[in-house]
């Protein structure tokens, strides 16, 4: 839900000049790959993917219990990213990808070197987004994050109430990360700067689903540019029964006739995502996608490999063929919605 259309306007014309040439011929390759392999059922690739999430950080600060690095079963060999390691990948895709998503498991902002990393992205052109739970917006951060021209920032606050966000937000401080998002949007202002564009995430369940009518007068008072309500991925079935919401439309999940919960989309045959984005962890490892999250299907890792070399190996074209074949064992696929 847009709240402010100018901020959405100059959002939108930054992404477009991200994308402009190379990136943009690289792209339309990717999609002409994805078709001929659906209408052939052979797997063709373009040499790179246009999206790419690195990992600063494995490790977070809160302790949400849906969340696998809150209960602690991200394993990763390094903390934080390296900026050696970081260049590198760039360097590699640079004016051929053009989107780039700085964080997966944990807290973006616990890198010391995160605002290094978007300066740099930026210089490279690159279009770039950080999801964060906010702890860290502090006055000093906030002026960093204006000055690292940071394209979009998306904060989540899971509740507009100090209870609410509790539920769900362990470990967090309802009130510190609403005077972060206050103050970075004050801080745009007195810097007439046009980025980042602000998104308010809200991760909609059981306990929070009741303040959603109010929540678009409260996000603007918090000076947000936007809002984005998110259906919750849960990993057990007790999860689901507990914390899914009563309202079908921001639930991901639907009963069968024996009782038990799936997946409201049906599981495809084509992920578009293994032919257009690339996962990266802290150390390296290449993940297919954004939903394997421990990860458990490591197609490489680009401390020893180019991403070229990765993106069309023998290891990831195998998986997208076995995605393709709908084969079970891939059970990352079981809870995606895309």
């Amino acid at each position: 839900m847009t709240l402010n259309y100018f901020s959405y306007l100059n959002d939108f014309s930054r992404l477009a000049k991200a994308f402009f040439y190379k990136p943009a011929i690289n792209y339309f390759h990717i999609l002409i790959s994805f078709f001929i392999s659906c209408i052939t059922n052979k797997i063709h690739t373009s040499k790179y993917p246009f999206a790419i999430s690195i990992e600063p950080s494995s490790i977070c600060n809160m302790k949400c219990p849906e969340c696998l690095s809150g209960m602690n079963k991200i394993k990763r060999k390094n903390k934080f990213m390296n900026m050696r390691l970081f260049e590198k990948i760039l360097s590699e895709v640079s004016r051929r990808s053009f989107y780039l998503n700085l964080y997966f498991q944990g807290e973006p902002f616990l890198n010391k070197n995160i605002f290094e990393m978007v300066k740099t992205a930026n210089d490279k052109k690159f279009y770039t987004v950080i999801s964060t739970n906010g702890y860290f917006l502090q006055e000093d951060n906030n002026q960093k994050i204006i000055e690292s021209r940071l394209d979009r920032l998306i904060v989540s606050l899971d509740g507009i109430s100090s209870g609410t966000y509790s539920d769900y937000r362990r470990s967090g401080d309802f009130e510190k990360v609403v005077d972060g998002i206050k103050n970075l949007a004050k801080k745009k202002r007195e810097n007439k700067a046009f980025s980042p564009y602000i998104v308010l995430q809200f991760l909609v369940h059981k306990k929070n689903e009741h303040e959603i009518p109010f929540l678009k007068e409260y996000a603007k008072k918090l000076g947000v540019d936007s809002i984005s309500l998110k259906a919750m991925q849960f990993y057990n079935e007790d999860s689901i029964e507990t914390m899914s919401p009563a309202n079908k439309k921001y639930n991901r999940y639907i009963k069968d006739k024996r009782g038990r919960w799936h997946i409201k989309k049906k599981r495809s045959s084509y992920c578009y995502r293994l032919w257009s984005q690339m996962v990266i962890t802290t150390d390296g490892d290449v993940a297919p996608c954004c939903y394997d999250k421990i990860p458990s299907f490591l197609l490489g890792n680009v401390n020893n490999k180019s991403i070229n070399t990765i993106w069309k190996s023998k290891e990831t074209n195998s998986f997208r063929r076995s995605v393709i074949n709908k084969d079970r064992s891939i059970n990352i696929c079981d809870n995606c919605n895309g």
